[in-house]
């Protein structure tokens, strides 16, 4: 089912890991990487009923369309082709834009038409889980030992004691930055807020924008971006009761940073505070843009798609603090879910382990960036190679830095967001005061938080 388009429209003070030429810089203490080794998972629930299950179709929502070059999409469909294979279950994928797949797995699964297996965002759980459009797991779970479900981390997403989908992937929210701009600039890696802004500037020039911050309406959760910079400043998203924090100390200091960022530093045309995240995206990939705001997941696409021959040129590093040191990031990642419109429920959960298992999640780490959510993946010789440095970084990075955060649990995260955005825009395109702004905005979604 392809979209529609509807609803559219000078510091550097730590050392390079390993001498990587992509460097991530790590922060965390002696977090540990390896795990028992543990089966993979339920691969074999169908073995005893295969023949029964040979012929069906099950449907599959994702974004990842099997004819783009992107890894991401590649190793998917590999593992979804070796599942049909093993099975002799029919997989039909269906495409659909993952900025409106929300919206529209609402629409479908009212209407009794959803897929049998959805990707679907962790921060979107909450309101699908409300409106009644994922079943529970557990039941399906049965043939799973203890030691299988130990081995899943981040821990299997649970709403009143019932696991209600499976993370894919695991993520954290990164600076991405082209070091030979930087190196043009005669600058080190930015890690304070002043530092970024100022090398921001400094590597703007008529053809890039030194930074782009997508506050677009439509984008999904930019207030997650967000989150690590104004939880360094003493700031929140929201409180622990769901009501708004962002339009406290810590969210105004962010906010009006972003502001100098724009009409001070000059590091950015007003006019991008519009984009969303598939223009940053296009942006970095043409090298129109020196510093970005993007989860560790589009890495390696990203340098595949780098319009350069040495990809190394793009680096990682965390988010900037108001102090330089490493900020606290939001545990997140794409999950997988079954709907209740779904007829064929073990073959559609069999999809969900062949897409998670061990092998799995070895493969979409070596070949696709994405941070595993087996443990047992860690056992893999790979993550002791030179290539797995940026990963070993990141994976440390959250052991030592996630933070389990209620802006994450929220019925409601994409009106959030928008509230945010919509304050963010009023402040940059028409001069609106940052406290006013927010203010504002908080009281909207004090009426409505859940």
């Amino acid at each position: 089912m392809r979209n529609d388009n509807e609803d559219l429209k000078q510091e550097n003070r730590r050392a390079p890991i390993d001498g990587n030429r992509r460097r991530f810089v790590r922060h965390a203490g002696a977090a540990t990487l390896g795990a028992a080794a543990v089966t993979t998972g339920v691969g074999g629930l169908l073995a005893p009923r295969r023949a029964r299950s040979q012929g069906k179709t099950i449907r599959f929502w994702t974004w990842l369309d099997p004819n783009d070059s992107n890894p991401r999409a590649q190793v998917q469909t590999r593992l979804v082709n070796q599942f049909m294979e093993s099975t002799g279950i029919e997989v039909k994928t269906e495409l659909v834009d993952w900025r409106t797949l929300s919206q529209q797995l609402m629409r479908a699964v009212a209407a009794g038409e959803g897929p049998d297996v959805t990707r679907v965002y962790s921060a979107w759980l909450p309101e699908h889980v409300a409106a009644g459009n994922l079943l529970p797991l557990d039941p399906l779970m049965g043939a799973w030992s203890t030691e299988e479900r130990e081995d899943i981390g981040p821990p299997l997403p649970t709403f009143d004691g019932n696991a209600m989908a499976m993370y894919i992937e695991n993520r954290l929210y990164l600076m991405y930055y082209r070091e030979d701009f930087l190196k043009e600039a005669g600058l080190s890696v930015p890690t304070t807020l002043e530092a970024t802004a100022a090398a921001a500037a400094a590597i703007r020039n008529d053809r890039r924008s030194g930074l782009i911050w997508p506050a677009s309406t439509r984008s999904s959760d930019t207030f997650s971006y967000a989150a690590p910079m104004i939880w360094s400043l003493g700031g929140n998203i929201v409180n622990e009761d769901k009501s708004a924090a962002f339009n406290d100390e810590g969210g105004v200091a962010f906010y009006s940073w972003l502001n100098d960022l724009v009409k001070t530093h000059k590091a950015m045309p007003a006019s991008l505070i519009s984009a969303d995240e598939e223009v940053l995206q296009q942006a970095v990939n043409s090298g129109t843009c020196g510093l970005a705001f993007m989860g560790s997941n589009r890495v390696a696409s990203t340098r595949a798609k780098l319009a350069v021959d040495d990809s190394s040129v793009l680096g990682t590093h965390p988010a900037p603090s108001a102090d330089g040191s490493p900020p606290p990031v939001p545990v997140a990642g794409w999950c997988l879910g079954i709907t209740p419109n779904s007829q064929n429920r073990e073959e559609a959960f069999a999809l969900i382990d062949a897409l998670t298992n061990t092998e799995a999640q070895v493969m979409n780490a070596k070949e696709a960036g994405e941070m595993p959510v087996r443990k047992s993946a860690l056992n893999d010789p790979w993550f002791s190679s030179p290539d797995a440095a940026d990963m070993r970084g990141w994976i440390e990075y959250v052991a030592e830095n996630g933070r389990d955060d209620a802006s994450q649990k929220l019925v409601k995260s994409r009106e959030l967001n928008r509230l945010i955005n919509t304050a963010t825009q009023e402040i940059i395109l028409q001069d609106r005061p940052v406290q006013e702004a927010l203010d504002d905005a908080a009281s909207q979604w004090n009426a409505i938080k859940a």
